[in-house]
């Protein structure tokens, strides 16, 4: 790899990681006998990304401001800014859902700290919401899906919902 890795993500169908960079992406195929790396720019160091399977990686900036998501499709090295209305903050770390259709990102840094959705069949994706609580209940920075997707867990141990139905998602389950 070109530059020291700060973070790594595999595609839904195991083929490919995407490894953030100072600036960079690294684009490794999987399946190659010798793996074969494809560089993107990106215009920030990269704290956390996500390789979806639409061909675009979503990388969040390491930083303690307020940012934007910086998504690369991939065939192109296209680089797209895109403005959450939400905000994204620096640190950020985000979770391709398992529906494949949207990731969850969860900030660090703040208080308190939140969990939000990005819509990903969107182009450019777009903010969806945050959750509908303000400190309830701490979201710790990062978190996992059940297999299913039916539940996030986050690293404090509480969990929440998911769905496509906004009333139903980021809700808390315990």
């Amino acid at each position: 790899l070109a530059k020291v890795p700060t973070a790594v993500s595999v595609s839904p169908d195991g083929q490919q990681a995407a490894v953030g960079h100072d600036a960079l992406v690294s684009i490794v195929d999987l399946t190659a006998a010798s793996p074969v790396v494809r560089t993107l720019q990106v215009s920030a160091n990269v704290y956390d990304l996500v390789l979806d399977g639409s061909g675009r990686v979503h990388a969040f900036p390491r930083s303690s401001q307020w940012e934007q998501l910086h998504t690369i499709d991939v065939a192109t090295n296209t680089e797209t800014l895109v403005q959450a209305l939400g905000g994204i903050y620096g640190n950020t770390r985000a979770r391709l859902s398992p529906s494949g259709t949207s990731l969850y990102m969860a900030n660090s840094g703040l208080s308190p700290d939140d969990i939000a959705k990005i819509d990903l069949t969107t182009l450019p994706p777009s903010y969806l919401y945050d959750s509908p609580y303000h400190g309830e209940y701490a979201m710790c920075s990062n978190l996992w899906f059940k297999e299913d997707g039916s539940t996030i867990y986050t690293a404090c141990g509480n969990t929440l919902r998911s769905s496509s139905v906004k009333a139903n998602d980021l809700i808390y389950a315990g």
